[in-house]
């Protein structure tokens, strides 16, 4: 087993690039590597001195290097001998290993997910691991019990997946008192996600802090940024301005074949991103679960926590709707709720002529073909599945976009089209789950 730390980002490209490099030559001969990324250092301790900076690497590593030794030393109850560690680490190719120290109140969930945010590890995630050495050592004075067993053992397996086989080992160590320490070794990831690509010296990383200078000085005509001379693929970048947003054209180009994927960034706003589960409802979810879209420290989570987690209901697009209205003698409330009811009422979206007609602290109410007057309450499963993910969606643009919205564009001889154009991501799981037949078939034509 090889331990290495990839250098800071401050020591240059050239070195980067030479630690890359030797770490490829590594695995060659190395049943498995660990890879310490020594730009973690200050998100873990803070801003530190050079000196410090070297000097917490030499001790991450040292860390590390005691963590598995200390293992393989230690005689406890539930032993993890060195067969148990040649057999996670032996071909495991690329390794990531956490350790943590805590006392006091729930030590238990604590240790192992300060463990998952250790230094050592390059992310805290470890889907995937096939192979997994848990190792839990408390001290004399507070021996670990069988509720923080289940604790620490079900967090990790629920982090890693079903799949991972743990090798889980006891032991005292005199030293701890009444603390406890937990160490993770997890390997054999199928995704070889800490695989190095080789890159020209051109080579650019685009994220969210940067992207917004890339586009700003970057050329009309197309620039080559990135040669992954294993994949044969090259990514050609070029930036156009489009009114209020900018475009960023990706241009891969494998094994000669062309092909343009636009994607777009908006000047101010950032990408937006969201995720649906099945189960879409207005009513009946967990009011704790609900607390969370309370808070703005929240708010990232809350676009997807109904992916996760059945017993959510977006309860907070109907306070939003009504909110809307209360805010209509406000020039932007109106004006946003008018295009709102517009924008639903399209053709094509509400079936058999239904209309969206009031939005008032008495409710949301509709009318259908025959100008019979429907509550939100009146309308099928299906129905309101649809709505409460159209209204949940909606929101969530505007908390982040306000008035950007909803976009209108003028048809010749028709009605102006009202659509919603915004950089991102939307993740729904099963779609079309809970729909009408007619409903289901239209699905594919709303997101193009």
């Amino acid at each position: 087993m090889a331990i290495v730390t990839m250098p800071f980002l401050f020591e240059g490209k050239k070195r980067r690039l030479q630690a890359e490099q030797g770490i490829k030559e590594l695995k060659k001969h190395c049943d498995t590597v660990l890879v310490i990324f020594n730009d973690r250092l200050p998100e873990i301790y803070g801003n530190l001195t050079m000196s410090a900076a070297f000097a917490k690497a030499d001790a991450v590593m040292s860390i590390a290097t005691q963590a598995i030794t200390g293992i393989i030393a230690a005689k406890g109850d539930v032993h993890v001998d060195f067969e148990d560690v040649k057999f996670v680490l032996k071909g495991g190719g690329a390794a990531v290993i956490g350790s943590s120290v805590t006392a006091g109140e729930n030590r238990a969930q604590r240790a192992a997910e300060e463990a998952l945010n250790s230094p050592l590890l390059d992310d805290t995630n470890i889907q995937g691991a096939q192979r997994i050495l848990l190792s839990i050592m408390s001290g004399p004075e507070l021996e670990l019990d069988m509720d923080e067993l289940v604790q620490i053992t079900e967090f990790i397996q629920e982090k890693a997946g079903e799949d991972a086989e743990t090798i889980f080992g006891h032991s005292i160590d005199e030293t701890l008192g009444a603390s406890i320490r937990v160490t993770i070794i997890a390997s054999g990831f199928p995704n070889a996600k800490d695989e190095f690509l080789d890159a020209s010296t051109a080579s650019v990383q685009v994220d969210h802090a940067n992207s917004q200078l890339l586009m700003d000085n970057l050329p009309a005509t197309p620039i080559h940024v990135q040669d992954n001379k294993k994949h044969h693929l090259q990514l050609v970048f070029s930036a156009a301005a489009t009114g209020k947003a900018k475009d960023l054209s990706v241009l891969p180009m494998e094994d000669g074949q062309d092909t343009l994927y636009q994607t777009a960034w908006a000047n101010n706003k950032g990408w937006f991103s969201a995720g649906f589960g099945p189960f879409r409802r207005f009513t009946n979810g967990d009011a704790e679960y609900h607390k969370l879209f309370d808070g703005e420290q929240h708010k990232r989570l809350a676009a997807h926590l109904s992916l996760f987690r059945e017993n959510v209901a977006l309860v907070e697009a109907l306070n939003w709707l009504k909110q809307l209205k209360f805010s209509s003698l406000d020039s932007h409330g109106s004006t946003f709720l008018n295009l709102l009811i517009a924008f639903i009422n399209q053709p094509d979206f509400l079936p058999n002529g239904t209309r969206l007609v009031e939005v008032s602290s008495k409710g949301v109410f509709f009318e259908d073909a025959n100008n019979a007057r429907i509550s939100l309450d009146e309308l099928s499963d299906g129905f309101r599945s649809v709505l409460s993910l159209a209204f949940e969606l909606l929101r969530q643009l505007e908390s982040q976009y306000e008035e950007e919205v909803f976009e209108t564009v003028p048809v010749a001889g028709q009605p102006d089209l009202i659509r919603v154009q915004i950089p991102g991501i939307v993740l729904i799981d099963e779609i079309d789950a809970h729909l009408h037949p007619i409903w289901q078939k239209r699905v594919g034509y709303w997101l193009i």
